[in-house]
This record gives structure tokens, sequence and C-alpha cells, in this order.
């Protein structure tokens, strides 16, 4: 829920679209983006586990607690935009894959899906979770295509994907620091 959320209105989705515009193969960049996206959760995963095994209970929740509220906190900038799609393109599933993965490195849903592994016992449920938030932050674009870049309202969504993002923080931090329950 936390990646879907922190993917909303971001560039991920304009990079999809852009993508999606430019391609007349859109299964194929929909596969790319879900092997990066996959490829990308794993590595996050990994790297939270390992990181998690060298804590205990209340410094996971106090990191998962800052992943989701910088996550939420740049929901109220503005997104990131520009062309990304190379004009002599030719290898849709590979321009996709390729894309995808790089814009997904130190990405804030990378960050929540690490603190998610951190938390758990297992990384790969992390993965999991991880891609199938992103890949549905996605269908909308997929979908809509057009009518996503004339009639979107992206800074409603990301206003409001934020201030869920930083609800959901502060709850975990005050958890994680013992002042609730």
């Amino acid at each position: 829920m936390g990646t879907a959320l922190a993917e909303m209105g971001d560039r991920g989705q304009w990079l999809f679209l852009a993508l999606m515009l430019h391609f007349q193969e859109r299964q194929r960049v929909l596969f790319g983006m879900v092997l990066a996206t996959a490829l990308n959760s794993l590595i996050s995963a990994i790297a939270g586990h390992f990181v998690g095994l060298m804590m205990t209970d209340y410094p996971q929740l106090l990191f998962l607690g800052i992943a989701l509220f910088l996550a939420g906190i740049t929901m109220f900038f503005p997104p990131w935009r520009k062309k990304t799609v190379d004009e002599g393109a030719t290898n849709v599933l590979r321009t996709s894959f390729l894309s995808f993965l790089l814009l997904g490195f130190g990405d804030r849903s990378q960050f929540i899906i690490a603190a998610n592994a951190a938390r758990d016992v297992g990384f790969l449920y992390s993965a999991i979770g991880g891609t199938i938030g992103i890949s549905l932050a996605m269908m909308p674009v997929f979908v809509l295509r057009r009518q996503f870049a004339r009639r979107f309202r992206v800074q409603w969504v990301r206003r409001i994907s934020g201030l869920l993002l930083v609800v959901a923080a502060l709850l975990l931090a005050l958890r994680a620091l013992a002042l609730i329950g």
C-alpha cells in the first residue's frame, strides 16, 4: 500500500505514460516496467532484510516510519518531469526495463520496501508487495493513457497520498518511541 501511494503522480507514472504514448507495443512496456520493478524491489528487500537483522523492534519501526515520512513529504513538491524517451529507441522491452530500473534506484518506494523487509521475517513478501504496489500505481496510466495525460489532477492525488503517508509515518514513529501502544 505504501509503495502504491508513494508512486501516485510521481515520475514513474510520467515515464510510464511517455513510454506508453511513444511505443505501440504497450504490453512490452508494461512487462519491462514490471520486470524492472520486481528486480528493484528484490534488491531493496534483500538490503532491508540484512539491515533489519542488525536492529531490534523499535529501530525497525522507526526506520519504516522515516521511510514513509520522507515519501509523504516529497509528495508536496512538484513531480520531476522531463522527456525520458529517446526518439531513436527501438527495443521496447529493453528501453522500458532499463528506464524503470534506473529510475527506481534510490526512489522513495525502494526505502519503503527495504524498511518493510527490515521489519518482516520474509524479504520475499516485501519484494512481491512492493512490486504489486508500484505496478498497481501504473495501472491508471496503462488503462487511460491519453486521458490520463490530459485530465489527471496530479497535485491533489499527490497531496492526499502525501498526507496519508505522513500520518502513517507519525503513528509508526510514536509507536517506535513507545509513546502509543
